[in-house]
């Protein structure tokens, strides 16, 4: 107000120039030169004002749509791609002259406005509540409805999760809820494992409704050719029969069975009644000798542990009376030893490019242990120990070992570890450092040495079948110990990997599944690189091919290629580095989802169940136009008003710029008129 009052001032104050004027004039010209200038300095200030703000926001009616493979396969399929389409897009027009309408389809995720063309190989009805819960948590939602069949194939039960919802649920059941006749193979399961030349058992259960009196023909097929057959008499209307099958597994690789049912006359569906699975057959299991001193309880306990890993095979012998070779073995497990010269003579031979585990006992002599020279060295007191426990080096970067397990050590027993310090002189990874009483060393426990091609394990400390007891006796089950132990065998038994170029991945996905692959390149020096191209192509059992590229990452590569056609796959990576021109092969398979056709009767008491729990109503698809008569007649329904107290910059108000231009444009006007410029 100063700066505009000094303006019109300074402007006006001298009446001779404005002889033109009489007095009023003049003052009422200073005026209007003040408002408009005190205006516009109190602008430069950026001031804000403070205003009530209403919005009303109507009502939102979600719906949310079935697109599982299940919906079609029933006898009314063609209805669900015709007419209910249309009644469906019918309904949402007239839903949305009234409410907001937010549709979605679903299988095992939401998707927004989706396609519907019931291709979902899942059905995740939990999820979808979850997830509409989540993003509509304070909104003004007025109802949902759900239409589906109620079969759900993965997630948890829907009730469980719905009791949450402050909106009705408007259910429409699709699907037949009628008991149909039909037949189906409801369960085959194997172990991914197999050994050539061994059998092998898969579980086969098979269900038939409404067939009772029928026969079926249950075949096995391997490349094509039937492996196990069998004749099934289908005796009661609900019939179910499990059946155990023993197979031979005749070649190594990735072998493909295919389990079959001959269709029985009248069923509504044959879609339920193949199912494949895949069994990895490798050419034999890899043989562990341990080495015992003297008969131990954690010879006893480590040998069983280990067994438990069908991948094994475990010798135990004293070492007094081993006259074998043991080239034959894949690692080699000491116990108690070296004990003698002699004895540590034999284990130098032994070691030549094999991998040992050590499990240092009050019977080993630390010294001839020392005299190998494997880069350890235990500065041991005689026979004196130490009662330690064992703590999880949280960095330890060989393998993974769950968090569980490492918080079940505080509970086990204390080992009795030599006393006195070890000193490691070659390349080490600790898994478990000495705890002493309550004191957490850095002094090792459980490590591993790797030099060149060869690696080695050490347990400092006796007492192993006593953390095995007490992980049964804690938690009914040896798996945390078995955890320990299995992973440190897995990572001794196999060969170190010399190879410049090692492509990884899994050796199936599922068809929801993005395939993906890591890679890894060294130079001369063994160090890792990834300023290499690295190229992969993908064939599939039709000859077909997918090429792909690798991107490089954090010193590694990386693919994503995603999800494939169901089926199998061989490729070939390469790269070229340094002049020469490297590869890797291998193979996979993309496994189907199959789970849609094992159910086909809509669950009519599950879709009522979430209506009532929320206070809506069940509906079939040729009553879907009562739902808008449903929603209008609630009183709960309806538009809700928000306020909110907001600020503004005052420049932004339209009607300022104008009066301040208009107060301008009267003292130009005035002026104008009066012959002054």
């Amino acid at each position: 107000m100063t700066l505009g009052g000094i303006y019109a001032f300074i402007l006006y104050w001298n009446n001779k120039k404005h002889s033109e004027f009489v007095g009023w004039q003049v003052k009422g010209l200073a005026a209007l030169r003040f408002v408009a200038v005190s205006v516009l300095a109190f602008l430069l200030l950026s001031p804000y004002i403070k205003h009530l703000e209403r919005e009303v926001e109507p009502p939102i009616v979600l719906f949310a749509q079935d697109n599982s493979q299940s919906i079609l396969l029933n006898k009314d399929s063609s209805f669900y791609k015709t007419d209910y389409l249309a009644q469906l897009e019918e309904l949402k027009k007239q839903l949305s002259e009234n409410y907001e309408v937010k549709a979605y389809t679903f299988g095992n995720e939401l998707e927004e406005g989706g396609t519907i063309d019931y291709t979902a190989p899942q059905t995740d009805i939990s999820k979808v509540i979850d997830d509409i819960e989540n993003r509509y948590s304070n909104r003004n939602v007025g109802a949902l409805i759900l239409a589906s069949d109620g079969i759900y194939n993965t997630g948890s039960n829907p009730l469980f999760v719905s009791s949450n919802f402050n909106f009705p649920i408007y259910s429409v059941i699709l699907g037949d809820t009628s008991i149909n006749k039909d037949l189906l193979l409801s369960k085959v399961v194997a172990n991914k494992i197999a050994f050539k030349g061994n059998q092998f058992p898969i579980s086969v259960a098979v269900n038939a409704q409404k067939l009772n009196g029928s026969k079926t023909t249950l075949n096995v097929s391997h490349n094509g050719k039937v492996v196990f057959s069998d004749v099934l008499t289908i005796k009661t209307a609900d019939y179910f029969k499990e059946l155990p099958i023993l197979l031979e597994a005749t070649a190594v690789g990735l072998q493909k069975y295919t389990v079959t049912l001959s269709e029985v006359a009248g069923e509504m569906s044959t879609v339920n009644n193949s199912k494949s699975i895949y069994i990895d057959v490798l050419d034999g299991k890899e043989k562990i000798l341990i080495l015992a001193n003297a008969p131990h309880p954690d010879v006893a306990a480590i040998k069983r542990n280990v067994e438990l890993n069908q991948n094994y095979e475990v010798d135990v012998q004293l070492i007094s009376n081993f006259k074998g070779n043991s080239a034959p073995y894949n690692l080699i497990i000491y116990h108690g030893i070296p004990n003698s010269a002699a004895q540590s003579a034999r284990i130098k031979s032994e070691l030549n490019n094999k991998s040992a585990l050590f499990v240092i006992s009050n019977q080993t002599s630390t010294a001839l242990v020392n005299e190998l020279k494997l880069g350890v060295t235990i500065e041991s007191r005689g026979k004196q120990t130490n009662e330690v426990t064992g703590v999880l080096n949280p960095t330890f970067p060989l393998f993974k070992i769950e968090e569980s397990t490492g918080k079940q050590l505080s509970y086990f027993p204390p080992l009795a570890a030599p006393f006195g310090n070890v000193v490691i002189t070659k390349p080490s990874f600790t898994l478990l450092n000495q705890k002493i009483s309550k004191v957490e060393t850095q002094t090792p426990l459980w490590f591993f040495i790797q030099d060149e091609s060869q690696k080695w394990g050490f347990i400092l400390g006796e007492g192993l079948w006593r953390w095995s007891l007490s992980d049964y006796e804690r938690n009914q089950t040896t798996a945390n110990f078995q955890e320990l132990l299995g992973k440190t065998v897995q990572y001794l038994s196999l060969k170190v990997d010399k190879s410049l170029f090692r492509v990884t991945t899994k050796n199936d996905f599922l068809a929801n599944e993005d395939v993906v692959f890591d890679a890894e390149l060294y130079n001369e020096s063994y160090e890792l690189v990834n300023d290499a191209e690295v190229s992969i192509v993908l064939k599939n059992q039709d000859g077909r091919e997918y090429p792909f590229s690798y991107s490089p990452t954090n010193q590694k590569y990386y693919l994503n290629a995603g999800k494939l056609e169901v089926g199998e796959y061989s490729y070939i990576a390469t790269v070229n580095y340094a002049g020469k021109a490297l590869k890797e092969t291998g193979t996979l398979s993309v496994l189907p989802i199959d789970v849609e056709g094992n159910n086909l009767q809509a669950n009519f008491g599950l879709m009522q169940e979430l209506s009532r729990q929320g206070g809506g109503t069940v509906y079939f698809p040729n009553q879907m136009e009562e739902i808008m008569n449903e929603l209008d007649s609630r009183e709960d329904i309806t538009s809700v008003s928000y306020s909110q107290i907001k600020l503004s910059e005052l420049i932004n108000l339209k009607w300022i710029f104008f009066l301040i231009l208009g107060l301008l444009a009267l003292e130009w006007l005035v002026r104008k008129r009066n012959g002054s410029y």
